[in-house]
């Protein structure tokens, strides 16, 4: 009897034990913790991703997503110019979200009123997704003045012209880069551009530029108004595919900035 009665009283005792372990965990227990803890680390993750895109508008003139083509697309930061479609560009699919889908034959858009800097010396960047169709002659961006982003004709090369039988880019063929989502980062010297002044950079890396056509003596810059998908006022050269995620700065971006825009898609 006593070993049975010593056994209930140890039952017993292991129960209110175990009860007001439960009773402390409920009351001393971190309100931070499980579910919480995660959500805090979730929030810091996103703040560290919203500082980026926060420092990435500095200079930043120009900013499109393409999420409602055809017709205006409102620049994605109020106050800046938007981006007027021409002609029966669409939507599709993007790297993040929607894009502007252009035909190759007639559509693009124009831009008007930025905040570029065209002083002499100066630089701008131009930053964005573009799936390629493959084709060549082709000018996904252009200013207003003959000083764009071209593939050439005849050639493997894509990179700036001056609309004097120039190029100053990089190997760009077909086989590696079309029907695929790339990101172009341009920095335009406003002047004599050489392969020293301007830089392109493909998927987040810079490119080791060089004239792969001709030689250009012509001073160029940044203009007010820009072109996406053409060749300023001509109506040749129109680029085939998509594009998304346009930015305009009217500075050199920092290697490390391109990298973001490279890295998160529809920042800021």
């Amino acid at each position: 009897m006593k070993a049975q009665g010593a056994t209930e009283y140890l039952v017993v005792l292991g129960a209110i034990l175990f009860v007001a372990l439960m009773v402390a965990v409920v009351l001393f227990w971190p309100t931070g913790s499980t579910k919480d803890v995660r959500a805090s680390q979730a929030g810091i993750k996103s703040g560290i991703g919203k500082i980026a895109c926060e420092d990435l508008t500095k200079g930043l003139v120009g900013y499109y997503k393409f999420d409602d083509v055809p017709g205006a697309t409102r620049s994605s930061i109020e106050g800046m110019p938007d981006a007027v479609f021409v002609s029966g560009a669409t939507i599709a699919d993007g790297i993040r979200g929607k894009a502007a889908s252009l035909d190759g034959i007639n559509d693009y858009a124009t831009i008007s009123g930025m905040n570029v800097n065209t002083a002499a010396g100066e630089k701008n960047t131009v930053a964005f997704w573009m799936n390629w169709g493959g084709g060549t002659g082709e000018m996904p961006f252009s200013w207003a003045a003959s000083y764009d982003l071209y593939f050439r004709s005849g050639t493997n090369c894509f990179g700036f012209n001056t609309g004097n039988s120039d190029s100053i880019g990089v190997e760009f063929p077909a086989a590696n880069y079309s029907n695929q989502w790339v990101h172009v980062a341009a920095i335009f010297y406003n002047g004599v551009p050489d392969e020293n002044n301007t830089e392109l950079w493909i998927n987040g890396v810079k490119q080791g530029s060089y004239y792969c056509y001709g030689t250009t003596s012509l001073s160029k810059s940044a203009t007010t108004s820009a072109y996406i998908g053409r060749y300023g006022t001509s109506s040749s050269y129109s680029f085939g595919g998509k594009i998304d995620d346009l930015h305009i700065y009217d500075r050199a971006l920092s290697a490390s900035e391109i990298e973001q825009l490279y890295e998160n898609p529809g920042c800021p």
